[in-house]
């Protein structure tokens, strides 16, 4: 038998017993998700102002410049996006600071790992500033703590059929 009928034959005789290939199923689909999120979070600053003091040895007021730093309430949006094993986000204004790693604000999601229940990463915004995302599946509930910033947030799915307008 010739290699090429012996191949159509098999391939026949695999139909006929119901055995084929497995179909594909939407778990082996990679994994695309596009999210929305808003919230408010908080970042480390500082503030500078004048404060006018009275200097004890000189016995006169004295007018000096002082810094103090602490945290900032802000609030914000962002997107986070998902595509198989590869995730990047875009976080709210206040929290990139001037020097960043950043790609028009977007960052790499490493150490991503996906699950039912939760989707954790690390962004790293720059070598000093690497917060740890946490976004719950279920609630929608995400989460960015550490480095110099903190944010949390609701998410929303952005659904690439949905039409284009509200109204």
């Amino acid at each position: 038998m010739k290699p090429f009928l012996r191949s159509a034959f098999a391939l026949f005789a695999l139909a006929a017993l119901g055995l084929s290939a497995p179909a594909l199923r939407a778990a082996d689909e990679p994994l695309k998700i596009n999210l929305s999120f808003h919230g408010n979070g908080s970042v480390l600053g500082n503030q500078t102002h004048v404060e006018n003091r009275y200097n004890f040895k000189t016995r006169k007021m004295e007018s000096a410049l002082v810094t103090d730093s602490g945290r900032k309430q802000f609030n914000g949006s962002g997107y986070v996006e998902i595509a198989g094993n590869n995730a990047r986000i875009k976080l709210p204004s206040p929290m990139v600071p001037l020097l960043s790693g950043g790609n028009g604000g977007w960052f790499m999601v490493n150490d991503l790992w996906v699950n039912d229940d939760e989707i954790t990463g690390l962004v790293r915004i720059n070598a000093l500033n690497k917060p740890k995302l946490r976004i719950d599946r279920r609630s929608g509930q995400i989460t960015l703590e550490g480095g110099f910033a903190d944010f949390s947030g609701q998410c929303d799915l952005i659904r690439s059929d949905a039409p284009q307008r509200r109204f």
